[in-house]
């Protein structure tokens, strides 16, 4: 039981603190449908781009935490996770977003589309801080058991 709980330890953890920062990075989507009770439309909520804009915050801040932050050499996978996949997400979740501020009109016809990529976007950040996390909780776990020894 014991190994169990330390094996899902780390990964409960890097839920709770992405849940965590949804609440908080998302705020501003939560104070402006609170100030219109509620009347935010949907293709509001998906042209004003307060996804994107987490997304794109919370990947830049993870990566760069990660690489100041990190003791020791980074995994291949790591390695992998920090090269590929930021740049994977920030460049279209820019280019949507740019899109959208510059032209909603426009924006408006394509709406599907900008929804569609955008919990696309969010759901390749949601798994990626969550690994990234874990990673991070992962290491900590094992220089406290190298200190205990």
């Amino acid at each position: 039981m014991t190994n169990l709980k330390s094996i899902f330890a780390p990964i409960e953890k890097s839920l709770r603190w992405f849940i965590l920062t949804l609440v908080i990075g998302l705020s501003q989507v939560w104070v402006v449908f609170i100030a219109e009770f509620g009347e935010m439309s949907l293709e509001q909520f998906i042209i004003d781009g307060g996804i994107l804009f987490f997304s794109i915050v919370l990947i830049s801040s993870l990566m760069i935490d990660h690489f100041l932050f990190s003791e020791g050499t980074l995994s291949g996978f790591v390695k992998f996770m920090f090269s590929i996949v930021p740049i994977c997400l920030i460049l279209p979740s820019v280019a949507l977003f740019i899109s959208c501020y510059m032209a909603p009109q426009k924006a408006s016809s394509h709406l599907e589309f900008i929804g569609i990529a955008q919990i696309i976007i969010f759901a390749i950040t949601a798994l990626y801080a969550i690994l990234i996390k874990l990673d991070y909780l992962k290491n900590v776990d094992s220089c406290k058991t190298q200190q205990k020894q």
